[in-house]
């Protein structure tokens, strides 16, 4: 049975794997849209996407646990590992694709992770 390691992880690169088969093109677009319609007022873009909500499914579950380091919540590595897998896509679409981003991302994810599971 998989653990809630591994959950996380397979999940994450799940996101990096789509982002991969919609290309660089439609993700650049979507980021756009999603930043375009913060910009007037409060942003629920978090609450509403259901990646985001799984994702804090399982790290709840982490958190219960007690699969994290000392000081780290549910919501705060949350926001760590949004904020990897987003800025890796950014990064992606800065380069054009020119990177996989599964691998790439993947190498990154590893390091990431590390640093929070105990």
């Amino acid at each position: 049975m998989a653990t809630v390691q591994d959950k996380i992880e397979k999940f994450l690169m799940l996101e990096f794997s789509f982002t991969e088969y919609i290309g660089y093109e439609l993700t650049c677009l979507a980021y756009a849209m999603n930043f375009s319609a913060c910009v007037p007022g409060p942003c629920e873009h978090l609450d509403k996407r259901t990646f985001s909500i799984k994702l804090k499914e399982l790290l709840q579950q982490g958190e219960k646990a007690g699969i994290f380091m000392d000081g780290y919540t549910a919501e705060k590595t949350f926001l760590y590992l949004e904020t990897s897998v987003r800025g890796m896509m950014a990064s992606w679409c800065f380069a054009n694709g020119e990177f996989s981003i599964v691998e790439t991302g993947g190498s990154y994810l590893q390091t990431v992770l590390t640093g929070i599971y105990r």
